[in-house]
């Protein structure tokens, strides 16, 4: 046995690939819809991430809605660092569902999904209001809700009627 370590064996199809992400179960909904959007991978914790253009969040939004996912968790937006792009990001997550199987005290996972807006420092740099999805979710009946921030501390939402 020798002492070094073994030379790196040469790059072949199965080591040089570049490793494709597989769309979500949501992702695969809206390719099934004919809705436009980029495959992104999932957060540390698994949660589908798709992107999605500015000017088709509204209708993204309301198809997914139509897919059950009746509530905007939480909303925000990063800076990807100097020169790099600005990110919105909106977390949707499937309430009614969650709260029918607890009701009738059976199990079920939670679907969430969260959707992303890439934009250039250059140009038009437009993130979509909180309120603006907060109506289409929940409709324009409700009087108040809250919003899960990231730090867990509920934020109570006005009325928006």
């Amino acid at each position: 046995m020798s002492d070094s370590a073994p030379p790196n064996p040469a790059p072949d199809e199965s080591t040089s690939a570049v490793a494709t992400i597989e769309p979500g179960p949501v992702s695969q909904w809206l390719n099934t819809q004919g809705f436009d959007h980029d495959v992104l991978d999932p957060d540390h914790v698994g949660v589908e991430q798709i992107g999605v253009e500015s000017a088709v969040l509204p209708i993204i939004t309301a198809a997914i809605k139509s897919h059950g996912f009746d509530y905007l968790q939480c909303q925000g937006g990063y800076d990807e660092g100097p020169g790099e792009r600005l990110v919105c990001f909106y977390h949707f997550i499937a309430m009614a569902e969650q709260v029918e199987a607890m009701t009738e005290g059976r199990p079920h996972e939670l679907r969430e999904v969260r959707l992303k807006v890439f934009l250039s420092r250059e140009g038009h740099r437009h993130c979509h209001r909180f309120m603006d999805y907060f109506v289409v979710l929940i409709g324009r009946n409700a009087k108040r809700s809250t919003c899960m921030a990231l730090s867990s501390k509920a934020i109570p939402i006005p009325s928006v009627c």
